[in-house]
């Protein structure tokens, strides 16, 4: 199943850097692929490796652009001078609402579909929270260790918080 059954789950604060990024949706490739290579850029400049998963956290529902912070979780205390587009920031500590997709980043839109599909009965089942705006993805597998995208694997995360 490409996507797993959507949990509550709650995640602590983590210290990130990342790149605010606007731009239209089919142009994805040309604003995140730099993006990403500027953080880590700047980790190795720093003698820094990621913390974690690369992580874009969406801060409006996309339509014809994206509007994103995209970046790697940093070790607790790293410090970065101001840079550019550069933010050293904390992703919030949240519950989430999660599920796991399993499969190439083509299949990602139809993804949330079936995820916002299932969020009614999500917040039913919860009935004190609701959705906060942001949402998250997580990419878990690196596609140039794995190079079947059939066994990739994307966290969706959908921030909420009490009504």
């Amino acid at each position: 199943m490409p996507l797993s059954s959507p949990s509550l789950v709650s995640v602590p604060a983590t210290p990130w850097l990342a790149i605010e990024l606007h731009f239209p949706i089919a142009e994805a490739a040309s604003h995140l692929d730099p993006a990403i290579q500027e953080v880590l850029a700047a980790l190795a400049h720093h003698g820094l490796s990621p913390a974690g998963p690369l992580v874009c956290r969406h801060l409006a529902r996309p339509t014809t652009h994206f509007h994103l912070h995209c970046g790697f979780p940093v070790p607790a205390g790293a410090s970065f001078p101001p840079s550019g587009r550069l933010v050293l920031a904390t992703l919030p500590e949240t519950q989430v609402f999660r599920a796991v997709y399993r499969g190439g980043y083509d299949g990602l839109a139809g993804a949330w579909g079936e995820f916002m599909g299932a969020l009614p009965g999500l917040l039913s089942a919860h009935p004190t929270l609701a959705p906060s705006g942001p949402f998250r993805e997580s990419y878990l597998t690196d596609p140039s260790s794995v190079p079947d995208p059939a066994q990739w694997e994307t966290l969706l995360d959908i921030e909420v918080k009490l009504r």
